[in-house]
């Protein structure tokens, strides 16, 4: 009897040590392997990352830097309004013809067109020229061979009387576009 009793107090202690530190132990250990699995997950999630980052970093460094300062003359960052101006003046003066007046207005554009052109601005330009009508449709040519995107929205033609022969003053409105922030 003794021994069946010993028998069943030492199974109660058993099941006793089994329930009060075995259980927590091994529940403790199943998070931990859970967490575990987060970690690798996280880590090769990680992983792939630093090789795309890797990969776009290798194709954008195997771009010719001249190819890159082409793209932001194209579109630059920020309306780049003193490259414009030096631009517009190089033109005229390979066209032989005078400008008279350059002036500038950058828009912001509404909400809406914001959202149809993210990170898309417009810097709108007024010139006035003179010169002859062969020497305006060479500055229009240059200004279409221009690398900085620009649309000739207006333009005005003044025409002089015969009797003055002098030259023709022609107004012209531009849309020249640049990003608020670079992509390049």
């Amino acid at each position: 009897m003794i021994r069946i009793l010993f028998a069943i107090l030492c199974a109660g202690g058993g099941i006793f040590l089994l329930q009060s530190y075995v259980q927590p132990a091994l529940s403790k250990i199943e998070d931990l392997r859970a967490e575990q699995e987060v970690v690798t997950d996280t880590i090769d999630k990680a992983r792939e990352v630093i090789r795309l980052r890797d990969k776009l970093s290798g194709t954008y460094n195997s771009i010719a830097p001249a190819d890159i300062q082409k793209v932001r003359k194209f579109l630059p960052a920020g309306s780049a309004v003193s490259v414009f101006l030096v631009d517009l003046e190089v033109l005229a003066k390979e066209a032989e013809i005078h400008v008279q007046t350059i002036a500038f207005t950058e828009e912001g554009g509404t909400n809406s067109e914001k959202s149809e052109n993210i990170g898309m601005q417009t810097l709108t330009v007024t010139v006035r020229v003179e010169g002859t009508y062969e020497d305006f449709q060479k500055f229009l040519t240059l200004l279409e061979r221009n690398l900085r995107l620009v649309d000739v929205v207006r333009i005005n033609l003044k025409g002089q009387s015969e009797e003055v022969k002098s030259n023709m003053q022609f107004d012209i409105e531009l849309k020249a576009y640049y990003q608020d922030r670079t992509i390049l």
